[in-house]
């Protein structure tokens, strides 16, 4: 028996191994289909909702009615120059002032992911992060995007309309210092047109009769555009706003007014001229004199200490700390006071706020005098002023938050905050660089002394401890013009023991001269005290040699403190550049007595060595920029503006060569696509917030939801994610499909329970004329969908004695207290009002109802029939509707004479009720039960006989009754489709031809307008009987698509509904014919009206978009109702299943042959001893 199974299973196994793949897999493939089905099935019924469950309502009342969040109730605070603020008093803005939009670039809620050592921020060896450690690259790039927004520059009209003001400088500024690319031309014309317009308006007073920081916030970002503060517009800001203010004392205006004069005098080193009405000593004697007696300063004269103010303060005396003893002390009493105020965040608390202006302020101050912030921190956390400030910052969007709020709504990036912030990060940078926020000075020259000689020539020297500085013989004086010293360094320079000098103010050049003309001689020795910021002292000689050969020989010690060739540098480029020139100037004469030109010589080669290898270098930077911009995809994505603005940047420091404009022109060109497309969605979410109230969508909003729809099509899929109110959008969609499908979905139940307010559903009757039924939202109690179909009937279509028969379509609760208004012909008065309730067939009182002028009003709170009568109808009762007897009792059903009335939406119900999806948005609406049979094989359904044809008789057999007629056909080969009316859904009974089909005279301009459209074309089936819904079958996977109709006059795609595709099938209701089609995507403007670079771009994402089942055949099949369409069987599975027959056959065949070899040998063996027969008698067998 071994045998012959084995033989049976490798004959099968021969045979299965010579059929096609697909043929094998078809029997796994079906178990497997009813396994999915099942399970499927099952986790449907498990997943849901207990209809008796209360619905969860989110949102409220308040915060719907509310557009700007409310302010946190603070103190008011005066303008600080550096931080924006009033000017009239002295404590923070309020909440609200704070979160304005005021130039902000994102509208709502923002997800928000902070940088920071936040609990996550650890490195791989799990240590906290210190806030140092993140890409300030990144946080600039992101927040330069922020705050250029839908545009390719910040420097927009708008923008440049705002010049002096603090919703402009300080961006110039943050910008400038960083090094941002931007058209600071453009500011600094509209600065002068600003300034001359305020003087010639005003010359006495210019921009301000009583705020001298007006001048200095203009100051600086006039210095931060590249631009010169003394000629602005033809005026002198820097006169004007300090030491010969128009606006009064600087300090009339408090500390603030003090200290923004110093800085702005210090800014690039400006002289103050003899005669001046307030010098720069005297700034510094009334900041001194006004510090309060723990630290620190206030606003005004008031005792109480203003951090923001203090911080101000701190990098304004910054500059001077190293010359005056004093200022150093009062400077660190500042540090120490803000050192002692840092949250554990590493922030402060400001008026009551932590906030990220404060801790900003604080980073500028500790920077101006060389202090790392990252090392500033709090004593309990270790958290440093970084995480403070960057615990602000938003890395969804690119810029910084002014504080956190209960509200999330004010939870978003602030203008005012991100200018503070940005200049706090340009002041770390620039910190690292050696040099302050506002200083606009060239570094100091730390390389050499220089010296003009009283007969004119100039002589320099090296620097280093002790330097001999070679001069001619007859030099009797020098005027040092530099000393080598850092940026706020002070010296004491103390000749032969006797006579001091000090050191002056650094220039704009970066020179610190020594104020004083020094009488030297040869050997005259000049011992220089330099003091450092950081008040630590260093001890330097430099003699004076005079000498006829001086120059010669100052030339020869030059060269030999030059580093040798091996060990030279970029760095030391400048260097041997100004040895160099030094030597270049000496005659043939005195070049020859210069003994070691050989190494100036080598130098001089070795470095344009290194210079070519740094070129080579930057050409491979440049190459590879170049790579990776040809490698950005293209149409570019809104997403790409973050990198394409990085790529910028890298740009700008690849300095000059032949495809540089090429590829700003190509990333610019990127950014202004980029700016084009966000102005759509930006614009669009405008509209939805304006357009769309989600608590309130009616069928009133069903012309706007379909425009707005039509736009929401024609953006990319990554462009509607960044919708903030897309989902708003969505949903009123959903609700205005569930109305015009005659159904009131939860979602408005939910709105009226948050509300309160009424909402009213208009329905239409058969006839024409239309009924309206009104929930008042303080009586909704649940939340579910509630059918809103109704059929009236009266005289011969009610049961007798009574007035009239008014049926609901919703056989349940109605959720609350709706109340129907419909005309009647029920003479006026009030009548009694009696239900059926068929779970007892029993007639019971539902209070009254009223007709007056001939319109009916009654409330109900539950579906189901009802009469008007002056006195309950009796079990039994009959009625003569369709000429037939019907007995009250008997009555559970809807069924109804064709003369009823109903809702032109209530049949499709009725029709989705067995089985089918009941929007076209896929989601199933919760208060429509899905029967396990599908609507082909429902009792009350029939077929249409003649392929490609509804008659009229099979019209008419249906018209006025609740049953369904059905018609199938195919699209192409991958498409097939079946139309189902129902009875009371019709309006015309004669023949009607039906044809869709996807090949129309209108195909071309449709695939123009939509990504990859299935066309469905009516052409030639003239009018529809009525309501359809059309139930296509294809290849597709689960997605959310569109459906829209051509309009051929217009040429453009007009909006109908959602489509949602579900196990590769769709559905959804047409009330007429036209040429429809659908697509995940269509031009929201016509093809006459749009530009060739959005046919094109539907083109590109055409031609990269998969491809779809329809596209491998076009060919039009239109079918009746055969067998073939009802299975949906297609022509590949009529062939697999001819395959499969035969090979059933084949199998049948050799498994015969098999048997008969078997019984052949059995026959052969006959007579043989069977071994196994004593076997089987030892194990018990027989």
């Amino acid at each position: 028996m071994k045998n012959k199974v084995i033989s049976l299973f490798l004959a099968a196994t021969m045979v299965l191994s010579l059929c096609p793949a697909t043929v094998r897999a078809q029997t796994v493939s079906e178990e497997f289909s009813v396994k999915v089905a099942e399970a499927a099935e099952t986790e449907a019924v498990e997943g849901t909702a207990d209809p008796t469950e209360e619905p969860v309502v989110t949102g409220n009342e308040d915060t719907a009615k509310t557009d700007t969040p409310q302010a946190a109730e603070v103190p008011e605070q005066a303008e600080v120059v550096g931080t924006g603020k009033d000017e009239k008093t002295s404590v923070p803005e309020t909440a609200e002032e704070k979160t304005e939009a005021s130039g902000d670039s994102w509208e709502e809620d923002e997800e928000l992911k902070l940088y920071g050592t936040a609990d996550q921020d650890v490195d791989e060896n799990g240590q906290v992060q210190a806030a140092a450690s993140y890409d300030l690259d990144t946080v600039i790039s992101q927040t330069v995007s922020w705050k250029r927004g839908t545009n390719d520059r910040v420097f927009t009209a708008d923008f440049l309309k705002n010049v002096s003001s603090t919703a402009s400088d300080w961006t110039v500024v943050f910008l400038g210092r960083l090094g941002i690319g931007e058209d600071y031309s453009a500011f600094l014309n509209r600065a002068n047109t600003y300034v001359k317009e305020k003087y010639d308006a005003n010359p006495s007073t210019g921009l301000s009769t009583n705020t001298p920081t007006e001048w200095h916030r203009l100051t600086m970002a006039v210095l931060a555009a590249g631009g010169d503060p003394t000629d602005v517009g033809g005026h002198d800001l820097i006169a004007d706003g300090t030491y010969n203010c128009l606006a009064g004392a600087p300090w009339n205006q408090g500390m603030n007014g003090a200290a923004w004069a110093l800085l702005a005098l210090d800014s690039k080193g400006y002289e103050v001229p003899e005669g001046a009405k307030y010098t720069r000593e005297a700034l510094i004697s009334y900041i001194l004199g006004k510090e309060l007696s723990g630290g620190g300063w206030s606003l005004d004269d008031k005792p109480s200490l203003d951090l923001d103010i203090t911080s101000m303060v701190v990098y304004a005396l910054a500059p001077h700390a190293a010359e005056d003893a004093k200022v150093k002390e009062a400077v660190n009493r500042g540090l120490d006071v803000l050192r002692s105020k840092i949250s554990t965040d590493g922030d402060y608390n400001y008026g009551g706020t932590y906030n990220c202006e404060s801790v900003a302020q604080a980073i500028i101050a500790f920077t101006s005098m060389g202090i790392d912030p990252a090392t500033v921190t709090n004593a309990s956390s270790g958290k440093s002023l970084l995480d403070g400030l960057l615990k602000y910052y938003s890395t969804g969007t690119g810029g910084f938050l002014h504080a956190y709020y209960d509200d999330e709504n004010q939870n978003r990036p602030n203008s005012m905050a991100t200018d503070q912030a940005m200049e706090a990060i340009a002041a770390y940078r620039l910190y690292q660089q050696g040099i302050n926020l506002f200083d606009f000075r060239a570094n100091a020259n730390t390389t050499q002394y220089v010296a003009q000689a009283d007969n004119g020539n100039v002589f320099t020297a090296d620097a280093g401890t002790e330097t001999d500085l070679y001069v001619g013989a007859d030099v009797k004086k020098l005027t040092f013009t530099n000393l080598p010293i850092g940026n706020y360094d002070a010296a004491v320079v103390t000749v032969d023991g006797n006579k001091t000098y000090k050191s002056g103010l650094r220039g704009a050049d970066g020179w610190t001269p020594v104020s004083g003309e020094i009488a030297v001689k040869d050997g005259t020795v000049l011992e220089i005290e330099v003091t450092k910021q950081n008040g630590t002292t260093e001890n330097r000689k430099l003699t004076v040699r005079t000498s006829a050969d001086a120059e010669t020989k100052a030339i020869i010690d030059r060269i030999d403190k030059l580093p040798d060739a091996d060990k030279l540098t970029p760095e030391d480029a400048d260097t041997v550049t100004s040895v160099k020139e030094a030597y270049d100037k000496l005659t043939d004469k005195e070049k020859s007595q210069v003994t070691n030109a050989g190494k100036l010589e080598e130098l001089v080669k070795k470095l344009a060595e290194l210079e070519k290898e740094e070129e080579k270098k930057l050409e491979e930077k440049r190459s590879a920029l170049e790579k990776k911009v040809a490698a950005i995809a293209t149409p570019v994505k809104i997403g790409d503006k973050e990198l394409i603005n990085q790529y910028l940047l890298e740009l700008d420091t690849l300095g000059e060569w032949d495809k540089k404009e090429s590829l700003s022109k190509t990333l610019n060109g990127y950014l202004g696509d980029i700016a084009a497309r966000k102005k759509l969605v930006d614009v669009l979410d405008k509209d939805i917030w304006n357009q769309v109230d989600p608590l309130r969508i009616c069928q009133d909003d069903t012309a706007t939801l379909k425009k707005l729809m039509s736009r929401y099509a024609a953006l990319r899929e990554d462009e509607k994610k960044l919708l903030q109110n897309g989902e708003s959008l969505l949903e009123a969609a959903d609700v205005i499909e569930a109305l015009d499908n005659g159904i009131v979905p939860k979602k408005v139940f939910e709105n009226l329970m948050a509300t309160k307010e009424a909402f009213t559903y208009t329905g239409t009757l058969s006839g024409g004329s239309t009924y309206t039924l009104t929930w008042d939202g303080k009586t909704v109690k649940k939340a579910s969908d509630v059918k809103a179909g109704i059929k009236i009937g009266t005289g011969s279509n009610t049961i007798n004695g009574t007035q009239a028969q008014v049926e609901f379509s919703q056989s349940g609760s109605m959720n609350g207290t709706a109340t129907l208004s419909v005309k009647t012909s029920v003479k006026d008065g009030s009548w009694n009002l009696y239900w059926l309730n068929p779970d007892k067939l029993t007639i019971q009182s539902a209070k009254t109802a009223t007709v007056s002028s001939g319109k009916l009003k009654m409330n109900v709170t539950t579906g189901g029939r009802y009469w008007l009568a002056s006195s309950a109808p009796k079990m039994g009762e009959d009625t003569s509707s369709d000429d037939k007897t019907t007995k009250v009792g008997s009555i559970t059903s809807s069924k109804s004479s064709g003369k009823s009335n109903r809702t032109g939406g209530m049949s499709i119900a009725s029709i989705q009720s067995r089985g089918k999806v009941s929007s076209a948005s896929g989601k199933r609406s919760s208060g429509t039960k899905s029967s396990n049979k599908s609507s082909n094989t429902t009792s009350d359904t029939t077929k249409a006989k003649t392929k490609g044809k509804i008659t009229s008789k099979e019209l008419k057999s249906i018209k006025g009754k609740d049953e369904n007629l059905q018609a199938s056909g195919k699209i192409s080969d991958s498409v097939s489709y079946t139309l189902t009316i129902n009875g009371e859904d019709v309006k015309l009974t004669k023949d009607w031809t039906y044809k869709l089909q996807s090949d129309c005279k209108y195909k071309d301009d449709i695939e123009q307008l939509a990504v990859k459209p299935l066309i469905l074309c009516t052409e030639g089936s003239g009018t529809f009987p009525g309501q359809m819904l059309v139930t296509l079958k294809t290849e597709l996977d689960d997605d959310d698509l569109l459906l829209f109709s051509y309009d051929t006059e217009n040429r453009k795609a007009e909006y109908v509904k959602k489509v949602s595709v579900k196990d590769g099938k769709m559905e959804f209701t047409l009330k007429e014919g036209g040429h429809y089609f659908i697509a995940k995507r269509a031009l929201a403007s016509s093809l006459d009206e749009s530009t060739d670079a959005e046919k094109q771009e539907i083109q590109d994402a055409s031609d990269a978009a998969e491809d779809v089942p329809w596209d491998a055949s076009e060919e039009t099949v239109v079918l009746g109702n055969g067998d073939d369409t009802d299975t949906g069987a297609t022509t590949a599975e009529k062939k697999t299943a001819m395959v499969r027959w035969g090979l059933i056959g084949l199998i049948a065949l050799v498994c015969c042959g098999a048997i008969g070899v078997v019984v052949y040998n059995k026959r052969k063996e006959k007579g043989k001893p069977d071994l196994s027969k004593e076997k089987d008698r030892k194990d018990g067998g027989k």
